[in-house]
């Protein structure tokens, strides 16, 4: 279950973000490589973090921990991830009366690498975006897009 986390709608789908979170994760397994995750646009954290689970491996780090379950849930991309920072209000009321954790205003982290020792996360306190170290820790929220 989830709740939608935006009005855009692209081929027809929706995106909708995870009732819980996910805890505070490291964006990687402990090992910088670039993995060529650098979509930002909205409908792109599935194929980035399909890269980064690809070039990775095993371990529990912020793209895998969303793929744990019986039905795959992304890391957002930057873009999906402001998308929820703007509607989060209407998100978290939505959550509240579903059951779920409120998505915190900590720092968040994207699908979206910034280089090879960094990736794109987001305040959820101010909006502000940009890249810290890949091993440091962050919130992780699930999203994923589903047919309307």
């Amino acid at each position: 279950g989830g709740i939608i986390a935006s009005s855009t709608i692209i081929e027809s789908q929706v995106m909708v973000v995870d009732l819980n979170d996910l805890g505070l994760l490291t964006w990687n397994n402990g090992i910088n490589l670039f993995t060529g995750a650098t979509a930002t646009a909205l409908k792109t954290g599935e194929a980035n973090t399909s890269l980064i689970i690809s070039t990775q491996g095993a371990g529990v780090y912020a793209a895998s921990a969303t793929r744990t379950g019986i039905i795959p849930w992304d890391l957002p991309s930057k873009d999906e991830l402001n998308e929820i920072y703007v509607n989060l209000t209407a998100i978290n009321a939505g959550i509240s009366n579903s059951g779920g954790t409120i998505i915190d205003t900590f720092n968040h982290w994207s699908s979206t690498e910034f280089d090879i020792n960094s990736a794109w996360y987001q305040d959820f306190l101010s909006g502000f975006q940009n890249g810290n170290g890949k091993n440091g820790t962050f919130s992780v929220r699930a999203v994923r897009w589903v047919n309307i």
